[in-house]
C-alpha cells in the first residue's frame, strides 16, 4: 500500500509539473503520468481508474506528438 501511495503522490506532482512549456511539455508530463500509471496498473489490475488514466494520458501523448509535428511543417 506504502507503493501505491508514493506513485499516487508521483502522480499528483508529474501532472504540476512542465503545465506551461506548450506541447512539448504536455508529452512530457504525459509520458512520465504513463510511466506511473503503468506501475500502479501493475500493482492493482483491478483498479479501473487507473487503466482509465493510463489511456487518457496516452491520448495525451498521441496529441502531443500529432500538434509538435504538425507544427514543425
Amino acid at each position: 500500500m506504502d507503493q501505491i501511495n508514493t506513485l499516487l503522490y508521483l502522480l499528483a506532482i508529474a501532472d504540476r509539473q512542465n503545465r506551461h512549456r506548450g506541447w512539448e511539455g504536455m508529452k512530457q508530463r504525459a509520458e512520465e503520468k504513463i510511466a506511473i500509471l503503468k506501475e500502479l496498473v501493475s500493482l492493482a489490475p483491478h483498479l479501473r481508474r487507473f487503466r482509465s488514466q493510463l489511456y487518457m494520458a496516452e491520448n495525451r501523448r498521441t496529441t502531443a506528438i500529432c500538434m509538435i509535428r504538425s507544427s514543425l511543417d
